[in-house]
């Protein structure tokens, strides 16, 4: 006796999907047959595991920014006390330049003082003081010399001079 539509093997219907599938290029067959939503759950809802992990991913964002932002405040404190050593080191040097014996190394040290001063205005009013400083005892040095008939033009800092280029004009 033939089976009954009704009592037909599982095997059968999963054929006679696959069949159906095939003679349907779009359909995807991967996707299993929705199901109705039960009757206390309304659709589109989340339920408390995706609410879960869905506050998860939010936490970790959160801390994720915030690690990001405190990082750069960290790098930026970072790179200005590196700044802030290596004028140190500069003034450092520059000074130890104005004390030796030769003229070159001493002017060396005067104009890396003028460049300190345009790179930091904080110094500004101490390396001054060091420029007066070492003009004062230095002047007391040098023996008195007979005026030169005809004036020159010293400058009396290093930051009234202007070094301009081939082809450029002191203003710019």
């Amino acid at each position: 006796m033939p089976p009954t539509p009704a009592r037909r093997p599982r095997l059968r219907r999963t054929t006679r999907l696959a069949a159906r599938t095939s003679a349907d290029p779009g359909a995807s067959s991967a996707r299993p047959p929705e199901t109705p939503p039960a009757s206390d759950e309304r659709p589109g809802a989340l339920d408390w595991a995706r609410r879960i992990a869905l506050f998860t991913v939010v936490v970790a964002a959160v801390v994720a920014v915030v690690g990001l932002w405190y990082t750069s405040v960290q790098a930026r404190d970072d790179r200005a006390l590196a700044k802030e050593g290596q004028i140190t080191d500069r003034y450092t040097a520059a000074v130890g330049n104005l004390g030796e014996d030769t003229m070159d190394v001493r002017l060396g040290g005067i104009y890396a003082l003028q460049r300190i001063t345009q790179d930091s205005r904080r110094d500004q009013p101490t390396i001054a003081n060091v420029l007066a400083t070492y003009i004062r005892t230095h002047a007391a040095k040098s023996p008195r010399r007979a005026r030169p008939s005809r004036p020159t033009s010293m400058p009396l800092s290093p930051s009234s001079t202007t070094a301009t280029q081939p082809g450029t004009t002191p203003s710019s």
